[in-house]
């Protein structure tokens, strides 16, 4: 009996990973959401102030696992507001 070697998933039809896949249209576009250290860098202020601001409900903030995601559209909003 010859035994097959199955990777990322079983022989029971579990559906197989795709790892490092990258598409050729998105390899130019700008990341969608900036981290709180892009953020802050971007806007010459602290985490410290994000964190207060998102606490009182001047900015919205994703959660993605532990991390803290600030998505650009809210970021450029935010923004424009502010100018005036």
């Amino acid at each position: 009996m010859r035994r097959r070697r199955v990777l990322n998933g079983s022989d029971r039809g579990a559906p197989r990973r795709i790892v490092g896949v990258i598409m050729a249209k998105h390899i130019d576009t700008p990341p969608q959401f900036l981290t709180p250290a892009e953020l802050s860098a971007r806007w010459k202020i602290t985490p410290m102030t994000l964190r207060r601001w998102c606490k009182a409900g001047k900015l919205k903030k994703s959660h993605f696992g532990r991390g803290v995601r600030f998505d650009i559209e809210t970021v450029e909003r935010f923004e424009a507001e502010a100018r005036g």
